[in-house]
């Protein structure tokens, strides 16, 4: 009883997290800014449809999955989760919301992973968003044929994302700031991937870059679209898979017992 209890509790908080994130404009925003940067980028590389003419079939499936691996994952969708995430999460504080669901007798781990399971439905939908854009707007406009990437690409954007969303979820529970959260959150995406396409670049892929860019998952994102590409995709994914586990694991339990100890009342 007190499960099932506990379950409905669960997803009464979800449904009034969906009922909440429908009637957000920032929603509407953020995602429809994402979903106008994925049709410009479709519609530029129209523009330069005299150059992709020019191209091998092999290439143009090049294009195409360098169109989904720039709009997802680290890409523009990390950006724009990142943006909407610490807006949407540190809302519930600036508006007492979190306080509210407490004083009504939800528990503090009920309410702490209904707002990651949400993180997680609306992180869903952003890779829904772009591999549907990216499928019906652009392979018609440009003319591209289906690659057997793209799904696999679109599978690890969401499971690459994991860890961020949820040290995203841990830094707005902690911190309860905006600027915070985005200044610690936003070089995950931006700053950091670009060092270490930097460092392998100067220094080569020796083993000790190997083993930075394996413990530290921000730079993980790099290692399984050139797998894919390569076809050692097998020989990879364990390894990256355990990593993106244990970091999303870490970030969970730490957001969880800073949050189970702060004074919300």
């Amino acid at each position: 009883m007190n499960k099932t209890n506990c379950f409905r509790r669960f997803f009464t908080l979800i449904g009034a997290d969906f009922y909440k994130l429908f009637r957000s404009k920032s929603f509407y925003i953020v995602f429809g800014i994402f979903a106008a940067d994925i049709l410009a980028s479709i519609f530029f590389m129209a523009i330069s449809n005299s150059i992709l003419q020019s191209l091998s079939q092999n290439e143009l499936h090049t294009y195409a999955n360098s169109l989904y691996a720039d709009a997802l994952s680290y890409g523009d969708l990390g950006i724009f989760t990142v943006i909407f995430l610490s807006v949407f999460l540190c809302g519930e504080f600036k508006n007492n919301t979190i306080r509210y669901k407490v004083s009504m007798g939800y528990s503090r781990t009920c309410v702490y992973f209904a707002s990651l399971a949400m993180s997680y439905i609306i992180t869903l939908m952003g890779v829904a968003l772009c591999c549907i854009l990216i499928s019906a707007v652009g392979i018609p406009v440009l003319g591209w044929q289906h690659s057997d990437y793209h799904m696999q690409n679109a599978l690890y954007s969401f499971f690459a994302l994991l860890p961020l969303v949820a040290s995203v979820h841990m830094l707005a529970y902690t911190c309860r700031s905006v600027g915070i959260t985005l200044g610690s959150a936003l070089p995950i995406v931006i700053i950091f991937p670009g060092i270490f396409s930097i460092l392998n670049l100067l220094i080569g892929y020796s083993k000790g870059i190997e083993w930075v860019t394996r413990i530290l998952f921000l730079a993980l994102e790099s290692y399984v679209p050139t797998a894919l590409m390569e076809g050692v995709f097998p020989y990879l994914a364990l390894n990256v898979s355990l990593c993106y586990i244990l970091w999303t694991a870490l970030f969970i339990g730490v957001g969880y017992l800073l949050f189970t100890k702060q004074d919300i009342k």
